[in-house]
C-alpha cells in the first residue's frame, strides 16, 4: 500500500498503485470492493485524505500535471488541479477545520476547497513520508532519515519529536519513519519500520514549552528509560 486513510465512518482506505485504485478495508474486517479504478494515472495514488463529511481525496500525476481526486460514497465527485509548477503528488491532510490540505515539493499548504496558500513552509526535506496537521493547527512532517518535524501555523520550528537511531529503538526513538497521523489531544502517531520490524510510536505535542513530562514522580507508576544528554525526550 502507498497510503492510508480513516474515514469517520471506521472505514481505512488503502490506496494501491498497481491497480491504481482504492480499497476499503470495512469497520467488520472485510475488504471492499475497489474504487476509483481508471481514475488514476500509473503511480498513483500515493496519498489519501478523508474530511470529516466523509469524502476521499486522493493524488495523481500525469505527465504534464497533478490532480487531487475526490470521491463520495466510492464514485468520482470532482478534481482540483494544483498549480502548474507542481510536478510531485501532495502530502494530504484534513485540517482541524476539516479543510483538506496539500503540501506540494514547494513546502506550500494549499486549501484544496479554495485553492489559497495557508501557509508556506520554507525549503520542506526532499523526501517526506508523512503530512498532518495537529488540532491546534501546527503542522507535523516525517522524514526517513532526519524525523520527525513539528511547524507553527506560520511555519516557524516548534520541535523535532524523539530521537533517530540505527536500530533497536527504546521509547521515543524511531528508526525510519513511514507514516504520521495526529490524534486528538495534541498527540502524534509516528509509524516506524525499516523492514526488520513495525511499530507506532505516540508523542505528545501539548506539553508545554521547556518541559517534558511531570515534575514529580507518581507512585505505582512504572516509568521505563533514563533521560541524558543524548536522550533529551520520551514519547
Amino acid at each position: 500500500p502507498a497510503a492510508l486513510a480513516a474515514a469517520p465512518d471506521g472505514t481505512v482506505y488503502v490506496a494501491d498503485t498497481v491497480c491504481g485504485c482504492i480499497v476499503p478495508l470495512l469497520p467488520g474486517g472485510d475488504w471492499g470492493d475497489p474504487v476509483g479504478g481508471g481514475l488514476f494515472e500509473s503511480g498513483s495514488p500515493l496519498s489519501l485524505a478523508v474530511t470529516p463529511d466523509g469524502a476521499l481525496y486522493a493524488t495523481s500525476a500525469a505527465t504534464n500535471s497533478v490532480t487531487v481526486k475526490i470521491l463520495r460514497d466510492g464514485a468520482p465527485a470532482g478534481d482540483v488541479r494544483l498549480p502548474e509548477g507542481v510536478f510531485e503528488q501532495p502530502l494530504l491532510a484534513a485540517g482541524p477545520d476539516g479543510a483538506p490540505l496539500a503540501l506540494t515539493q514547494y513546502g506550500a499548504v494549499i486549501d484544496l476547497n479554495t485553492g489559497d496558500v495557508r501557509a508556506q513552509l520554507g525549503a520542506v526535506p526532499p523526501l517526506l513520508t508523512g503530512f498532518a496537521v495537529t488540532p491546534e493547527g501546527w503542522y507535523a512532517l516525517a522524514t526517513p532519515d532526519q524525523g520527525l518535524f513539528v511547524l507553527s501555523a506560520d511555519g516557524v520550528p516548534l520541535a523535532q519529536p524523539g530521537r533517530i537511531v540505527p536500530a533497536f529503538p527504546f521509547p521515543g526513538e524511531l528508526v525510519r519513519p513511514v507514516g504520521l497521523a495526529a490524534g486528538p489531544e495534541g498527540v502524534l502517531f509516528a509509524a516506524d519500520s525499516d523492514g526488520s520490524f513495525g511499530a507506532v510510536t505516540a508523542f505528545s505535542t501539548a506539553i508545554v514549552a521547556g518541559r517534558v513530562g511531570t515534575t514529580a514522580l507518581t507512585p505505582g507508576l512504572a516509568g521505563r528509560g533514563t533521560l541524558d544528554e543524548y536522550t533529551r525526550q520520551q514519547a
